[in-house]
């Protein structure tokens, strides 16, 4: 959401940084950011929103929709629940 790519966890002075903040810390590799963090945390929101939507009596559909400056269409779709 950020814009700010998975590499930027290699770099030499956010290393650092992680290191000054707490010396025993070793954070993840961009690969496994990229690939296993990512699908887990993709499942586990995945299956929050499945169980808000089952639990719900009433949903909400909205529409928003734009075009990018290439004349793109992009349209979002928002399910708004009760709960």
């Amino acid at each position: 959401m950020a814009g700010i790519p998975f590499n930027v966890i290699e770099n030499p002075f956010v290393l650092d940084l992680f290191k000054d903040l707490n010396p025993g810390y070793s954070p993840p590799s961009r690969t496994t950011l990229s690939n296993h963090l990512i699908t887990e945390e993709y499942t586990r929101v995945s299956l929050a929103i499945d169980h808000d939507l089952e639990q719900s009596d009433n949903l909400t559909l909205t529409l928003d929709g734009w075009t990018t400056p290439k004349m793109e269409s992009i349209y979002n779709y928002i399910v708004m629940t009760d709960t």
